[in-house]
């Protein structure tokens, strides 16, 4: 509990979007220790690289300052108790499109944040950013994040053959139109 009152304490954010128990701001450096432990953890990461890699704190001090230099990331916190549950990101962003990509810290997993936070993304790409579609990358064999990706809306568009830490699989290809969204969610 010490813990948590500290985090309150000494983090200051503006929250940027919400949805039910959530709420997504600019990635903080008071939040480095926390996206390291989620970053560094090798079952978080095989669902996120082909590669495994380590990062230290220079590394993750580094992507907080390029992200908010530019970038359209967003870090997810409980509303209720300010922890942290991880990061969404629109990448590889122009004036039609971008990927969609997520990892949640692995304690925060299994409470449907994963699906609460891409509709809330969803929400602001199409209905704010006015972007006209999204795609998003899985692989294979991270079954969670597809049947996410799927519950939300995406439709399977193709695969490629991959090869990475854990041999070999298939990186699945998703996109969702604007039309596809307003179907869903009007």
């Amino acid at each position: 509990m010490y813990d948590i009152i500290l985090l309150v304490i000494y983090m200051n954010y503006e929250v940027l979007l919400e949805s039910d128990n959530l709420k997504y701001v600019k990635p903080l450096y008071e939040l480095i220790d926390e996206y390291l432990i989620m970053v560094n953890d090798k079952e978080n990461q095989k669902y996120i690289s082909k590669t495994y890699k380590e990062y230290s704190r220079e590394d993750e001090e580094g992507w907080v300052k390029g992200k908010l230099e530019s970038g359209c990331v967003f870090t997810i916190l409980e509303k209720d108790t300010d922890k942290f549950v991880g990061n969404i990101e629109l990448m590889d962003m122009n004036d039609e499109t971008a990927e969609v990509g997520a990892c949640l810290t692995r304690t925060m997993q299994d409470k449907h944040y994963g699906t609460e936070a891409e509709k809330r993304i969803l929400k602001y790409a199409f209905e704010e950013l006015k972007l006209k579609y999204l795609t998003a990358g899985v692989f294979d064999y991270n079954g969670r994040s597809l049947h996410c990706a799927k519950k939300v809306g995406f439709v399977e568009t193709g695969r490629t053959d991959e090869e990475g830490m854990f041999g070999k699989f298939q990186e699945i290809h998703l996109k969702m139109t604007k039309e596809d969204y307003e179907n869903m969610y009007k």
